[in-house]
C-alpha cells in the first residue's frame, strides 16, 4: 500500500510539473513525460526500501502509474484549456450599449450592442481575446516518449535483485548485515 501511495503521489506531481511548464511555454514538450516516468520509478522504488528485493510487480505498478499520469494529465489539460478559453468569449449582440454578461463558464464576457458593417470582421479572422493555444506535437513523438516514460518507470521502479547475507553481520551483532549481490542462479562469486 505504501508503494502504491508513493507511486500515486510521484506521477501526480511529475505530471503537473510536466503541464505546468507545457503551459507556461505555450508549447508541447512530449519528452518530459519521460521525468514523470523517472519520478514515479523513483517514488516506487525508495517507497519499497533499499533492503527490499526488486521484482516484476513493482516495476509493472510504477509503469501503469507513470504512463496512467501522463494520460490523464493531458486531458485534464485539455479540460483546463477549453474551460479557460470559452471564459474569455466576446459575446456581440444588435443594440448601442456596452455590458457585461456571465459565460456558461462563470467568467464575464463583454456584450457589445449596435455595429456597424464595417465593425465586423470576417469569422476566419476574429480572434478570440485571452485565447490561449499550444504548438501540438505529432502522434509519434508522444507514443515514443509515453513508451519511454514507461520503461524508465519499470526500470528504476522494479529495483535491483539484492540479497542480504546473514554471515556478512560483524561481529558483535550490532551493525547491520551489508549487501551482496548475487547473479539470477543464486551461484555467489560467478560472473
Amino acid at each position: 500500500m505504501r508503494v502504491l501511495l508513493a507511486g500515486i503521489i510521484g506521477a501526480v506531481a511529475a505530471a503537473a510539473v510536466w503541464m505546468a511548464i507545457e503551459h507556461n511555454a505555450s508549447q508541447e514538450f512530449g519528452w518530459i513525460a519521460v521525468f514523470v516516468g523517472l519520478v514515479t520509478g523513483f517514488a516506487v522504488h525508495w517507497s519499497a526500501g533499499a533492503r527490499s528485493a526488486g521484482g516484476f510487480a513493482r516495476g509493472a505498478l510504477a509503469a501503469i502509474l507513470a504512463i496512467a499520469a501522463c494520460v490523464a494529465s493531458r486531458q485534464v489539460y485539455a479540460k483546463v484549456m477549453t474551460k479557460t478559453n470559452m471564459g474569455a468569449a466576446v459575446i456581440v449582440t444588435s443594440g448601442t450599449e456596452v455590458k457585461e454578461a456571465e459565460t456558461e463558464t462563470g467568467g464575464t464576457a463583454v456584450v457589445v450592442e449596435e455595429i456597424s458593417e464595417e465593425q465586423v470582421r470576417p469569422a476566419a479572422d476574429m480572434s478570440m481575446p485571452g485565447k490561449m493555444t499550444i504548438k501540438k506535437g505529432s502522434a509519434e513523438w508522444d507514443m515514443l516518449w509515453l513508451s519511454l516514460a514507461g520503461l524508465s518507470a519499470y526500470l528504476i521502479g522494479k529495483g535491483r535483485d539484492v540479497v542480504v547475507t546473514a554471515t556478512d553481520e560483524q561481529p558483535g551483532g550490532d551493525s547491520p548485515a551489508t549487501e551482496a549481490e548475487t547473479p539470477a542462479t543464486g551461484e555467489e562469486g560467478s560472473v
